[in-house]
């Protein structure tokens, strides 16, 4: 089903997270020589994800004061699948690109969380699928940090959402 979930953008690499029209938090993603860094603020309680490994193809989301939250780590080198831990419970990211890109997040093989790309005359926009219950918000955080250079990179004039038709 689609989310109610949907992303704002306030500033250059600057997003909030709004139900409907609520906003439930903010993410802050920023670009340097180190890769993609970004700071969340979800509930009152701020966040820092990072890219890390020698690579940089796995993913950590702290509390401020540093405790883990969540790693996400891919299951071989060459794989389009990373193993995420999030809260003692282990989920799949799925990466496909046919015929637009999504990236789906499963536990025990069904989708708890899912962005993805598709065609709405003529433009691209996001579409954000959740499975039977809308997942915490920090794996929107998660999975936006994680999707949104794929979405810009094919959002010409805008990256719109399925449901909303301004441009965020």
């Amino acid at each position: 089903m689609n989310s109610t979930k949907q992303w704002r953008q306030t500033g250059d690499g600057a997003f909030t997270i709004l139900d409907g029209n609520q906003p439930l938090g903010r993410l802050d993603i920023r670009l340097d020589s180190f890769g993609q860094q970004a700071e969340a603020r979800i509930g009152g309680q701020t966040y820092h994800l990072k890219q890390i490994g020698f690579w940089s193809t796995a993913v950590e989301l702290r509390e401020a004061d540093g405790a883990p939250v969540l790693l996400a780590r891919p299951t071989r080198w060459y794989a389009n699948t990373l193993e995420v831990t999030f809260r003692q419970k282990v989920y799949e990211l799925v990466i496909w690109n046919n015929p637009m890109a999504e990236w789906d997040l499963r536990e025990q093989g069904r989708t708890v969380l899912a962005y993805g790309l598709e065609a709405d005359q003529g433009r691209c926009v996001v579409r954000i699928r959740t499975g039977v219950e809308e997942p915490d918000a920090l794996l929107h955080v998660f999975l936006w940090y994680l999707f949104y250079p794929v979405a810009l990179e094919n959002a010409a004039g805008g990256l719109r959402f399925v449901g909303r038709p301004e441009p965020v």
